[in-house]
């Protein structure tokens, strides 16, 4: 209870506390002391960790002189504290970690990320064992604690919508209205992104607002890409790329209506034991392109008689496809496809030499740890101006070159290359190229060109020592690579033949339909696909990337009848049909008919108006004009019918005249 400013009381309960007349707790001693909350709610910053303690000794239980854990820490999604979280659905790693041993060393981390539940409920929970005492068996919480027990995910007081004022040319300052969680992040430890809506901004989508969804949609629509008008009538694509986006509807593609091909039969008279119906699987696929063709627009420059190795990166997610075999012919103009992909996005691939003989031999590289710069010098030099191979913004890569120290093997004696860092190849960086940030050309000497590797080496890793006896390395400029025209074709599945997820071998399923456009795939399935997973098909080995899914949840209605359609109700609609007219009131009306026949009308017309109903009907003749063949076919030269000849046997031929001598 507080007092002053400076002053509080304690009581036993919360409304002890609260009472008109507060129960306060008489303490007859001063002594150091601190204050622990009981099963407090907590508060979690999105995409930060929080680690529970669990090392405790009043968590272990002792039997034969050991000590046991005697409790569980658990996550749950639910205030009941029934439902364990462990991890998010479909997320490839677990965002509790558990490690050590409760009562000794344990403890147990919870990683934050977009994807976590905005609220989850932690507890101690009792191993269920007959060795527990009393004590350990009643966990008591207190519900008295507003929000007790509560794991509330809240966002960073950095984040949030601003108005900011620039401060240069890459830089921007804002104001917060209260002390934010950290006084600062760095990219080492927090992932920094920002969207603006300013009309000059440059950068990747991070919304897209829609004005009119439009109407009568059977299926999704297809995004071709993103142009920038830079007049009322320029169609041309402007600074935009590479834009990927997918289209999803509420009501594109829902399920109208059912047909029961077969009822089955024994089924209980209980309604509540229905069955449930498993209806086919909605599947989004992305990563079907293969290589139609890879032209070679230009060769590159510098390359000797070896041509280069090439790679293949996807071009959404820049994975190495490493199935892939090209061959790099000299002088011929494509590539040839020796081994194609199993599958990449629709974006344009990007092609990458390796094993390069152009460029520029290397000396040696030195690096400081300060800046983070390698310093690259030339094994050759330069003496002419405008021959230095190398501007500041060039893209380059490195190959071929080691690292590493000698050392005294303990055990034989012999000197060995003990390596002392991550290297400085392309390769070694998941072929990500270095950017040069200064040079010095030397001319008449030996130049050398400075990188910077501090986006690419993570916080206290180095490239290591330059090994000279065992590199034979080489700087190439992304601007002398070949450059390609790349061609993507699409494979299709076929309707009926068998899916597998490659991930998890007991998913199978059967091919419905698939709609090659828009990248549906219809599976009839006992087990749902996973998001992520790469299927094939077990007949076209076509392959793509489930990137969602979509089921129905059905079950049946159970009655003692059931109607089972079977054909059309009538024929109403069916325009190749004769019957199926527009009335005219007149020969096409319900009181009117036609008699067909090669009696005219004025001899029958008084005979069939007998047998008429009194009210009458409108009578026409549909004259049919019957002719008989004619047997008196005349054979000649001066005729007109026709000819036909055919031979009934053949049994040789002969000359009318011989000659032997």
């Amino acid at each position: 209870m507080i007092v002053n400013k400076d002053t509080i009381k304690l009581s036993e309960s919360y409304y002890d506390s609260i009472s008109s007349v507060p129960t306060i707790v008489d303490i007859t001693s001063a002594q150091n002391s601190y204050f622990s909350p009981v099963n407090p709610p907590i508060k979690l910053y999105r995409n930060a960790s929080i680690v529970f303690d669990l090392s405790d000794s009043s968590l272990v239980y002792v039997k034969n002189a050991i000590e046991y854990p005697a409790f569980t820490f658990e996550f749950f999604e639910d205030e009941g504290q029934e439902r364990i979280f462990n991890k998010v659905k479909y997320s490839s790693e677990f965002e509790v970690i558990k490690s050590g041993v409760i009562g000794i060393d344990g403890q147990v981390t919870l990683v934050s990320n977009s994807e976590l539940p905005r609220e989850l409920y932690y507890n101690l929970v009792p191993i269920q064992t007959d060795q527990l005492t009393e004590e350990k068996l009643q966990i008591s919480i207190d519900n008295e604690v507003n929000g007790n027990n509560t794991i509330e995910i809240i966002d960073s007081i950095y984040n949030g919508k601003q108005t900011v004022s620039i401060g240069g040319t890459n830089t921007f300052t804002y104001y917060l209205s209260k002390v934010p969680e950290s006084l600062s992040y760095t990219q080492s430890n927090s992932t920094i992104v920002y969207s603006t809506d300013s009309s000059t901004g440059i950068g990747s989508i991070t919304e897209v607002k829609i004005f009119n969804g439009g109407n009568n949609y059977y299926k999704m629509p297809l995004f071709a890409g993103v142009a920038k008008k830079t007049t009322e009538n320029d169609t041309t694509s402007g600074i935009g790329s590479n834009a990927v986006l997918t289209f999803e509807s509420d009501s594109v593609g829902l399920i109208k209506k059912t047909k029961m091909r077969d009822v089955g039969f024994d089924y209980p008279y209980d309604k509540t034991l229905r069955p449930t119906a498993k209806l086919p699987e909605i599947i989004s696929i992305e990563d079907l392109g293969i290589f139609d063709r890879i032209g070679i627009t230009s060769a590159g420059r510098g390359y000797g008689p070896i041509p280069p190795k090439v790679l293949v990166f996807d071009g959404r997610t820049d994975e190495l496809k490493e199935e892939v075999d090209l061959l790099f012919e000299s002088g011929a103009s494509e590539l040839k496809i020796m081994k194609n992909t199993y599958g990449v996005n629709n974006l344009t691939p990007r092609l990458l030499p390796t094993r390069n003989s152009n460029g520029v031999g290397i000396s040696t590289i030195g690096y400081s740890t300060i800046t983070r710069d390698a310093t690259i010098t030339l094994s050759t030099g330069f003496s002419t101006a405008n021959s230095f191979p190398f501007s500041i913004g060039d893209e380059v890569m490195i190959e071929n070159v080691a690292v590493g120290r000698t050392a005294l093997d303990p055990g034989t004696g012999y000197v060995i290359v003990v390596g002392d860092g991550k290297g400085y190849n392309t390769d070694q960086y998941n072929y990500k190229l270095f950017t040069i940030t200064g040079k010095d050309e030397n001319l008449g000497g030996v130049g050398f060109v400075t990188v910077s590797l501090d986006d690419h080496l993570s916080i206290g890793e180095t490239p290591g020592s330059f090994y000279g006896p065992a590199s034979s390395g080489r700087i190439i400029a992304k601007k002398d690579f070949p450059v390609f025209d790349i061609k993507l074709t699409t494979t299709n599945f076929l309707k009926g033949e068998g899916i597998i997820s490659l991930d998890d071998p007991s998913i199978i399923g059967k091919v419905g339909s698939w709609d090659s456009q828009t990248g549906y795939l219809k599976v009839q399935t006992n087990k749902d696909f996973v998001p992520g997973h790469v299927i094939e098909g077990t007949s076209t080995k076509t392959r793509g990337t489930v990137s969602s899914t979509k089921n129905f949840t059905a079950t049946y209605d159970l009655d003692a009848k059931s109607t089972v359609e079977s054909g059309w109700e009538d024929k109403k609609g069916f325009l190749n049909l004769s019957s199926q007219v527009i009335q005219d009131g007149d020969y096409y009306q319900r009181f009117s008919y036609a008699l067909q026949s090669s009696v005219d009308l004025s001899e029958w017309d008084d005979v069939v108006s007998t047998l008429n109903h009194t009210a009458g009907f409108k009578k026409f003749s549909n004259m049919q004009i019957e002719t008989e063949p004619s047997n008196n076919l005349i054979v000649g030269s001066a005729t007109t019918q026709s000819y036909h000849e055919a031979i009934v046997d053949f049994v040789g031929n002969g000359d009318e005249l011989c000659l032997q001598l």
